[in-house]
């Protein structure tokens, strides 16, 4: 078992750099340093002091006696960023700890995204950490953390660019830690409470991020998270990589179908293998409820006396395909009712084109989901 953390302690004569800072995640985080210690941040950020909420933060902040510096500055330009630090740092401490949460979603099926798109996502994570990497070089750190995401290691549809710009971040850590730097990217879930998918009313995003077996992650947890980031050789982090947020495929009880895409890879195929042995425990040593005992929709469709027959047991497995997808229950969804009704976009058409295919072994088009005038068909 790792030791309990002690509480994170920050420099009261050192300055902390955040970039992306003025963010809801980034909001969190500068109130906690300084709670515990830190009494000079820097900020980075494209749009600066913009809008009320950071206003809000950097008069807070102040009025608790920090010394608060907001640089609007693209992190990715990096002579900017160089004379814009080289300038504060001229009446500011040396910088002791950097965290890196500046990013940009650009979300778009891989086949239709334009370049343009691409490099949009990728420019905040990685010519933004790069030079965040350079323009500190010189400075004592105690600490780099890269706030990157689940994503990086499950993958997800429509996000092949952050995916690509948060695997960056995992290579860089791993780089400086090679270099005898330290650094920690951390691969983080949904965040509760603060951050983008709070902000935008989870919606869409939520959903998204709930289907592909992301766990909430509390304020506090968050917070816990960065300070073992923030240790040398802290247990839990390999090679400057921490993963959290992610489900495992665990759940004995659990329908192959109900599981996220990504416990089918073999890169995850330890996990599954435990399920058919936590099955048998769970059920005082009966394979009863081995999901392995369960029966395909293939070959419900192959054993259907009827057509009729075949059509009613292919909408049943679709409206509790719908049900897991959209987080809601089966009673509450209608045939009758079109695709766009629930909402479902581009990425959740893709999902459940892979799963008719997967499971009925049909081809069925992306537009055909989308443009579907009922449920029922």
């Amino acid at each position: 078992m790792p030791p309990p953390l002690k509480g994170a302690k920050f420099h009261a004569d050192a300055s902390y750099l955040l970039a992306g800072g003025l963010g809801g995640i980034g909001r969190s985080l500068s109130t906690w340093m300084v709670a515990n210690g830190a009494r000079n941040l820097i900020f980075v950020s494209r749009s600066g002091v913009s809008n009320d909420a950071a206003r809000e933060l950097v008069s807070t902040l102040m009025c608790k006696g920090v010394r608060v510096e907001v640089l609007q500055c693209d992190i990715a330009d990096e002579v900017r960023l160089f004379d814009s630090l080289n300038a504060v740092l001229r009446t500011m401490p040396p910088i002791r700890g950097v965290i890196q949460g500046a990013m940009v979603l650009r979300d778009q099926i891989f086949a239709n995204m334009p370049y343009e798109t691409f490099v949009s996502a990728l420019r905040p994570k990685v010519q933004g950490s790069w030079s965040l990497h350079q323009a500190t070089l010189d400075q004592p750190l105690d600490f780099f953390v890269l706030l990157s995401s689940a994503s990086s290691f499950l993958g997800n549809a429509g996000q092949a660019n952050y995916v690509a710009a948060c695997t960056y971040q995992v290579s860089l850590a791993a780089h400086r830690l090679g270099l005898g730097l330290p650094a920690t990217a951390i691969d983080i879930g949904k965040v509760a409470s603060v951050g983008v998918v709070a902000e935008r009313g989870g919606g869409a995003i939520e959903a998204n991020l709930v289907r592909i077996g992301l766990r909430d992650i509390q304020e506090s947890e968050l917070h816990a998270i960065i300070e073992l980031a923030m240790l040398p050789n802290a247990v839990g982090v390999t090679n400057g990589h921490l993963i959290t947020g992610a489900h495992t495929s665990l759940d004995p009880g659990a329908e192959l179908a109900d599981l996220p895409f990504w416990s089918r890879d073999p890169v995850f195929s330890h996990l599954d293998a435990l399920r058919p042995h936590l099955a048998r425990a769970a059920d005082g040593g009966s394979s009863s409820t081995s999901t392995a005992g369960r029966a395909s929709l293939k070959s419900l469709l192959g054993s259907a006396p009827s057509k009729a027959a075949a059509v009613a047991t292919v909408l049943d497995a679709l409206l509790a395909k719908l049900a897991r997808a959209l987080a809601m229950p089966v009673a509450e969804i209608d045939p009758a009712r079109s695709t766009a009704a629930y909402g479902i976009d581009s990425l959740l058409a893709v999902d459940i084109r892979n799963w008719i295919f997967r499971e009925a072994g049909a081809d069925v088009a992306v537009f055909e989901v989308l443009q579907a005038g009922s449920v029922g068909g």
